[in-house]
């Protein structure tokens, strides 16, 4: 089944001037995807490479909690390591739901 993201959610992605360039980059590849697609760091340091932006790990993992921070993203620990869940509307970060 397609995946389909609002337009009304990437112009408000695009228009929100707390993310970084390089989060809107991720976070707009990110609502985009499958639903059921896995997020990995390599997949995602691989992508910016192919975007022409100088991302490493390290930048990938700063802009992956700068998304969290902003409510786009929540992070849960599990035995391998970690899932992440896309939100395409921020949540509100105190307290769970969406802004």
């Amino acid at each position: 089944m397609p995946h389909a993201v609002q337009v009304a959610d990437l112009q408000r992605i695009a228009e929100d001037n707390r993310i970084s360039l390089e989060g809107k980059a991720i976070l707009l590849y990110l609502v985009t995807r499958e639903p059921g697609y896995r997020l990995t760091i390599p997949d995602l340091v691989a992508v910016t490479s192919q975007a022409r932006i100088t991302a490493g790990s390290k930048t990938v993992y700063n802009r992956l909690n700068e998304l969290i921070a902003l409510g786009y993203l929540t992070r849960k620990l599990i035995k391998s390591g970690c899932d992440y869940f896309i939100h395409s509307t921020p949540l509100n970060v105190a307290d769970g739901k969406a802004a």
